[in-house]
């Protein structure tokens, strides 16, 4: 990639010699004036003379130089302004272009951002579905035991497993008249149906301290009475039962 050429900005010394130009200007002026008054005198002493034309001549000619130099003087100042005006005009021009390049470098800068953004917006949906297809192999994987009838043993401990971690939903529940669910049906991981009972009310903390809960595959899973302490807090809980 070409680097971009330096531009040059308009500085404090750049205004001073532009300041100092129009002085040095303003003083070929004062002397083209002097210059000029000088003709008129001579012009004066020429009339007042009358005869004496050399006398009158030579101061003609004197002041017909000092009004050239001076002329000349005034034109070369006045040149030099208008080049310094004309630096002035480029560096701002200058100045002006190497400002919109910045604004252009601010803004690619960001469009570089936002990529990024993106992209990391897309590495995480891509995390998050690997995880959601990893879930759905493992439940058709342990559908396919249960449907297989992968021995007892093996389904009974995935029943516990899936009981413990409450991985079955409700769908449908009912609730008694204090608010608590007795019974919901509920869908467990491999797809299958099954119904979730409470027992074991427990009147002093109005609580159902068990539950059961069946299995398309004719099994049950129970969970006994827990035991609680005088605040209501379990202090024992019998292991899940499957039969």
């Amino acid at each position: 990639m070409t680097n971009p050429t330096r531009k040059r900005v308009v500085t404090l010394d750049d205004l001073n010699v532009l300041n100092q130009n129009a002085a040095y200007a303003r003083q070929k002026g004062e002397e083209a004036s002097v210059a000029a008054q000088l003709a008129d005198t001579a012009r004066q002493n020429l009339e007042e003379l009358g005869g004496d034309t050399q006398a009158a001549g030579q101061q003609a000619t004197q002041a017909a130089q000092a009004a050239t130099l001076a002329k000349n003087s005034a034109t070369a100042a006045a040149l030099q302004a208008s080049q310094a005006a004309g630096d002035a005009v480029t560096a701002a021009e200058l100045a002006e272009g190497a400002a919109g390049t910045a604004n252009q470098a601010a803004g690619a800068a960001t469009t570089a951002a936002q990529r990024v953004t993106d992209a990391v917006l897309d590495l995480t949906d891509i995390k998050v579905a690997t995880v959601q297809a990893t879930d759905e192999a493992r439940t058709e994987v342990d559908r396919l035991r249960l449907v297989n009838n992968v021995g007892d043993a093996d389904i009974n401990l995935l029943l516990r497993q899936w009981t413990q971690a409450e991985a079955y939903e409700p769908t449908t529940i009912t609730r008694n008249s204090d608010g608590l669910v007795t019974t919901a049906t509920v869908t467990w991981p491999d797809g299958s149906t099954g119904t979730l009972t409470a027992t074991n009310y427990n009147a002093t903390h109005s609580v159902y301290d068990g539950f059961t809960v069946t299995h398309a595959s004719g099994k049950t899973v129970t969970q006994a009475a827990v035991t609680r302490d005088s605040s209501g807090a379990v202090t024992a809980k019998p292991a899940l039962v499957v039969s």
